[in-house]
């Protein structure tokens, strides 16, 4: 596995893990009443989306199961 393809996968679980937190912290009904939590979520879903979409087709190809 590259080093690019480990630091972008470190990135996908460090903006999954902040995701948790946001949500843990103030339950589902402060989540959706509470427009900074929700919208910070959003950035850390757009993130996501964006660093796996750097990640090389080499790892897409060698890990065929990730969809």
């Amino acid at each position: 596995m590259k080093h690019r393809d480990i630091q972008l996968l470190k990135k996908i679980i460090s903006e999954c893990k902040d995701i948790i937190r946001h949500t843990n912290e103030v339950g589902e009904k402060g989540f959706l009443e509470n427009d900074i939590y929700q919208k910070a979520t959003a950035m850390s879903l757009l993130n996501i989306g964006e660093h796996a979409n750097a990640i090389t087709r080499e790892l897409w190809t060698e890990y065929k199961d990730i969809q």
